[in-house]
């Protein structure tokens, strides 16, 4: 089992993907040796396989899984937590907008009695329609789910290997953060947050680009929380 193991969850990302792997190649080396980067393919069209493909002939380090069919975020994370096996595993959302050189204090926190960590992206480097979301989200989640997570669904997240075992999300499409709160909640995991450096999207286009899709997402991630609150509810 290795000390480290990353996995980036990309669509249609291949327009970064080069740089984006250069980097956490280099940032990975520094934390330890003993690391493997995954690349969890969601189905892109854009060529993101054979550019991994092509890295990875030289980069031992690197893997790569390709879903059959868009599966959604949330079940593209659910393959990265069921194939990624390290003594720490981290599951970022390869944009571009990341700094994997956080991770070092990241497994700090984790080898300080806590279970799992959550990113907190300070400053918020994306346009305003998202960061309104995301304060829509983290709002909803508190009243709904009684969270008191700060940044709910930042595409940053650690886990000690054994808690990542009981991560399985059952939502099928855009958000996994409130679903992660909720499985530690039932657990009774140890939760901590963490401010990291979070980048301006160099080039591509975001999942949630649009008003009509903001719009549905929203409405998805109401009916979402509320069944999360029953099954907080039935288990706790």
């Amino acid at each position: 089992m290795k000390t480290l193991s990353v996995g980036f969850l990309v669509l249609n990302e291949n327009i970064n993907l080069e740089d984006t792997i250069n980097k956490a190649l280099v940032d990975l080396e520094k934390i330890t040796p003993d690391f493997e980067l995954w690349i969890f393919d969601n189905h892109s069209s854009d060529g993101t396989s054979t550019t991994v493909k092509k890295m990875m002939k030289k980069f031992h380090q690197l893997k790569l899984f390709i879903q059959r069919e868009n599966i959604g975020y949330a079940q593209n994370l659910n393959s990265a937590i069921k194939n990624m096996k390290a003594k720490y595993l981290f599951i970022v959302d390869g944009d571009g907008q990341y700094d994997l050189s956080n991770i070092k204090n990241a497994i700090a926190l984790l080898n300080n009695k806590h279970d799992i960590v959550f990113g907190i992206r300070k400053p918020r480097r994306d346009p305003i329609i998202r960061i309104m979301m995301s304060y829509f989200l983290n709002v909803l989640a508190r009243i709904i789910i009684n969270s008191n997570l700060k940044d709910i669904n930042c595409g940053f997240r650690g886990f000690n290997y054994n808690v990542s075992k009981f991560i399985n999300i059952n939502y099928k499409y855009n958000f996994a953060g409130p679903e992660v709160f909720a499985i530690c909640k039932i657990n009774k995991f140890n939760i901590a947050e963490m401010k990291i450096n979070h980048l301006p999207r160099k080039a591509g286009v975001s999942y949630f680009n649009g008003i009509f899709k903001v719009i549905n997402s929203c409405i998805d991630m109401i009916k979402y929380l509320f069944k999360l609150k029953k099954k907080i509810s039935k288990n706790i």
